[in-house]
């Protein structure tokens, strides 16, 4: 019909052709578009949401000034390297990797490219008169948009930007949309105070802080991230639109100053309390599911609301939302809602969800017979009789009943009732549980003696303190007295019926340890076990008594009834030191002393004897070793000590003269010899001359080491006594004569 044909068959001449300046061809299933290459008058085509993968009909078409070729299959743009007249050309959705056939389209002002496989920008660097520009795909430098500063509308969702440094330096940007990418630091967007729309969903922010200078905006989305701290948004109150889903948000006082707003998304967080909503009157979209309210009362001045979605809460009231006849849509669905009669006014409703409703109600004790109140009413406030009921259970309005003969921890019932709220129509369904509450009593016995404790069963015990028993190690608490199972406190609950838990000990082993001066033997024994008695230790000069449970003094350990206590003991090998007879024996006649081992003897009177000085105690009768009574020690047997003895010496006979007796042989002078019994005597010649030396050892009782005087029947000594004085005399009588003779 552009053509002014009636005909597909007619025929077009070039001039018809020619008057061809706009094409619109979108979704019509293009494969080719082969001949496009005759229009050579084109100034605007659209062949979006096609089939094509072939742009080179276009490569002429010089006077084309904007192309759309949106979802499409293309791969190579090449064909577009000449149009230097384009100013707008929207590509997206189409299989392009390379775009630097677009590097000299310096007079494009739009530019779409989202949705294909692009990684590499730099071709856009020169285009500086752009305005608009969009590209998601696998970017992830956007240095060559340092010189694009006429931009004012940027979109750069969906690659893998983590630096958005250069974007401070597109000031004029007014929409900048940066969803799904890796952005955690949003510090340059500070600068840009131009703009009113700005998309940061799907990034890992956490610090929003910048965003408090941006206040000229007025649709913020910062859903998808995980944001918890919502101050820096308190003063931007030109927002209309506020998108905070899927963040980690527990506190939204922040932001109820922002009463321009009419859409707010805070679904996805961590909210219970949401207060701070009731003052934002100019809100006609409110989304809060998946949180954790249960209080929707705040919402009960937003009467501008025409969609509230508040579906998988805790809510169970919705009286607030009675006087909202604004409302087209309403999705309150998983909640604990069981009355819908404040929902009838609400008759401009289309959209209405309010399925899978769940509550429990307040606990209840078990009895065999259990009654319970049916509360689900519909939006006329008739009660909705159960769907089902468990364990057999009854209704008979207003009634629900379970005979239960063995206990069981809860019942339940469902509710499906088909509703109708304006022009709104869903099934109202639902499950309500009723627990019940079962007490027992757990027995703790500990050897006879018994406390109770009661417990409501599925609960878990509390564990008592443990018990003390001298001598054992507490085990824990098990279902038998010996054997049995151990009751776990922190897994084992309650059952439902009474139980005895009985405390078990081990023994305990203690160390024994035998002490005997110092060296040390040890045995293990059990608590009241009896020890093994070692081996009766031996001690030179003592006598082992026993063992002791002290070094001195202490009880001695009896060990055929002595057990062992409970604790480690250290017994000490004591003994007696023995006493031993010290005879003493004086020419055969002795006295004794007994004396301890290692004792000092007591030294005796000291013995006489006639004619011999006492010499001392010895431990032979001759020689042998001499006994001091200050140092030496009784030793570990009998002993016996001998008195001996000096011989006094005996004084020599007087002569009458000083001078000894002389002979005259051969000049010599030589004095008689006498030979004494006990004496020593020699006699040696040489040559002419003669010397007689005698040692008269019978006439120095000095010197004599044996001699003694007679005791009576002494008969011996007596005749050498007399021979000896008679050899004595005799010297004399001979000097006499010899001097005489002169």
């Amino acid at each position: 019909t552009v053509l002014g044909k009636t005909n597909v068959t007619d025929t077009v001449s070039q001039t018809d052709l020619d008057q061809v300046t706009t094409l619109q061809a979108d979704r019509l299933g293009i494969k080719s578009i082969d001949g496009l290459e005759y229009l050579n008058n084109l100034t605007q085509i659209n062949f979006g949401f096609n089939q094509l993968t072939d742009i080179t009909p276009l490569k002429d078409l010089t006077k084309l000034v904007d192309i759309v070729m949106n979802n499409n299959q293309i791969t190579d743009i090449s064909p577009l390297a000449n149009l230097t007249n384009l100013t707008g050309l929207t590509l997206f959705n189409n299989q392009i990797t390379d775009i630097d056939p677009l590097k000299n389209l310096t007079n494009l002002n739009r530019l779409e490219l989202s949705s294909n496989t692009i990684s590499d920008i730099s071709a856009l660097s020169g285009l500086t008169n752009l305005q608009q520009l969009s590209f998601g795909n696998q970017v992830t430098d956007l240095k060559p948009l340092a010189n694009l500063t006429t931009l004012e509308r940027l979109d750069i969702s969906s690659n893998k930007v983590s630096d958005i440094s250069v974007l401070a330096k597109l000031t004029n940007l007014e929409s900048l949309i940066a969803t799904n990418n890796q952005i955690s630091d949003i510090t340059p967007l500070g600068i840009l105070t131009n703009l009113d729309e700005l998309s940061l969903n799907g990034n890992q922010l956490k610090d929003i802080g910048t965003l408090a200078s941006l206040t000229n905006l007025t649709s913020l989305d910062v859903a998808n991230n995980q944001i918890s701290n919502l101050a820096p948004l308190s003063g931007l109150t030109k927002l209309t639109e506020l998108e905070l889903g899927y963040n980690q948000i527990s506190n939204i006082s922040p932001i109820e100053g922002l009463t321009a707003l009419t859409s707010l998304e805070l679904h996805e967080n961590q909210l219970e309390d949401i207060s701070p909503i009731s003052n934002l009157k100019n809100l006609t979209y409110l989304t809060l599911y998946f949180n954790n309210i249960s209080d929707i009362s705040p919402v009960s001045s937003l009467t501008k609301l025409q969609r509230l979605f508040f579906y998988n809460n805790k809510v169970s009231d919705v009286s607030s939302l009675a006087n909202l006849t604004n409302i087209n849509w309403l999705s309150a669905a998983h909640n604990q809602i069981s009355d819908l009669t404040p929902l009838a006014n609400l008759t401009r409703i289309s959209e209405l969800g309010l399925n899978d409703q769940e509550w429990t109600n307040p606990p209840v004790n078990y009895k065999v017979n259990v009654s319970i109140p049916n509360t689900v009413k519909n939006v006329t406030g008739a009660l909705i009789a159960p769907a089902t009921i468990s364990d057999g259970g009854s209704y008979a309005e207003p009634d629900i009943t379970w005979n239960l003969p063995s206990y069981t921890n809860e019942v339940s019932y469902t509710f499906n009732q088909s509703v109708t709220i304006g022009k709104g129509t869903t099934t109202f369904s639902g499950t309500v549980t009723q627990p019940l509450k079962a007490i027992f009593n757990a027995k703790f016995h500990v050897d006879g003696k018994e406390t109770t404790k009661e417990v409501e069963a599925g609960n878990l015990l509390t564990e008592p303190a443990k018990p003390v028993k001298e001598g054992y190690t507490f085990v824990g608490w098990f279902d038998a007295q010996t054997g049995g199972t151990k009751w776990n406190f922190s897994t084992d609950k309650m059952p439902t019926n009474d139980i005895d838990l009985y405390a078990q000990f081990s023994i305990n082993s203690y160390t024994a340890t035998f002490d005997n001066d110092g060296v040390t033997t040890s045995q293990t024994v059990d608590y009241q076990g009896l020890l093994q008695e070692p081996t009766a230790p031996t001690k030179e000069g003592y006598t082992f008594k026993g063992w002791y449970d002290a070094k001195t003094g202490g009880d001695k350990w009896d060990f055929a009834t002595s057990k062992m206590p409970a604790k480690n003991i250290t017994l000490y090998a004591q003994y007696s030191a023995n006493s031993y007879t010290a005879t003493f024996d004086v020419d055969g006649k002795t006295t004794t002393q007994a004396v301890d081992y290692q004792g000092l003897l007591k030294e005796p009177k000291t013995p006489t004897k006639a004619g011999y000085t006492f010499k001392g105690w010895y431990d032979e009768k001759t020689d042998g070793k001499k006994w001091d009574f200050a140092t030496d020690k009784m030793p570990a047997n009998d002993i016996t000590l001998y008195a001996q003895f000096t011989k006094n010496p005996v004084a020599p006979p007087t002569t009458g003269g000083n001078t000894p007796p002389t002979t005259n042989n051969g000049g010599n002078t030589t004095p008689p010899s006498a030979n004494i019994p006990g004496s020593n005597t020699s006699n040696t010649s040489t040559g002419n001359s003669a010397s007689t030396t005698s040692t008269m050892n019978a006439y120095d009782p000095y010197n004599s080491k044996e001699a003694s005087l007679p005791t009576t029947g002494d008969s011996d000594n007596a005749l050498y006594l007399l021979i000896g004085l008679l050899a004595v005399g005799t010297a004399v009588a001979l000097t006499k004569k010899a001097r005489a003779s002169k």
